[in-house]
């Protein structure tokens, strides 16, 4: 009985440390998808064809799409001074931001959520790069 719980015990805490880890590998996705997004955008211009609040970065402008009636168009929206539009991974939950920032604090961003999965000792989780 006692070793039984003394392997309950152990299975849990292996499963917590697991579930913490794979947490911080979504952090890791979303850096990928968020540089994915980003290039992406490169080839974004005014006249790229969108879908009403469907958001990106045309330029260093931030852009939403909206519906005219007849059609639907980006209304273009320049960042602040020292700030460009980017694409941002979302640190707790699975996808990305899109907002103004600096081209530093962006990098920086995405190398942390990259960071965050590493392999660990055990070798879990695996390498996404």
């Amino acid at each position: 009985m006692k070793s039984s719980l003394i392997i309950l015990f152990t299975l849990a805490v292996f499963l917590l440390a697991s579930l913490s880890e794979a947490k911080e590998c979504i952090r890791g996705l979303n850096a990928k998808d968020a540089e994915d997004l980003q290039k992406k955008f490169k080839s974004f211009t005014k006249n790229t064809p969108c879908k009403p609040d469907e958001t990106a970065c045309i330029g260093t402008a931030f852009a939403k799409c909206f519906s005219t009636g007849t059609k639907n168009e980006w209304s273009i929206q320049p960042c602040a001074g020292g700030l460009k539009c980017a694409v941002l991974p979302l640190v707790l939950k699975r996808g990305t931001s899109i907002t103004c920032d600096t081209e530093e604090d962006r990098v920086a961003r995405i190398k942390d959520a990259k960071d965050s999965c590493k392999p660990k000792k055990r070798g879990y989780p695996p390498s996404l790069y």
